[in-house]
């Protein structure tokens, strides 16, 4: 499974931004990278990538940060 920090996230002009083995990974890469405005601004979520098929978790980053997605 992958873990994928993704910008514009579930708007048209999805893109990846980065790629990561676990959601750790890439919550601790999303925490240096992004301010809570920006991950606010920027629509900016992580999905779960496993054999092609992508899925995003039911709590967002941003929500499980306090915000809301």
């Amino acid at each position: 499974m992958k873990y994928i920090v993704v910008e514009n996230a579930g708007y048209e002009g999805e893109c990846d931004v980065a790629k990561f083995g676990t959601r750790w990974a890439a919550e601790q890469w999303l925490d240096r990278a992004y301010s809570p405005h920006e991950i606010a601004t920027l629509h900016i979520d992580i999905c779960m990538e496993e054999d092609g098929q992508r899925t995003y978790d039911p709590c967002g980053f941003f929500d499980a940060k306090g915000g809301a997605a």
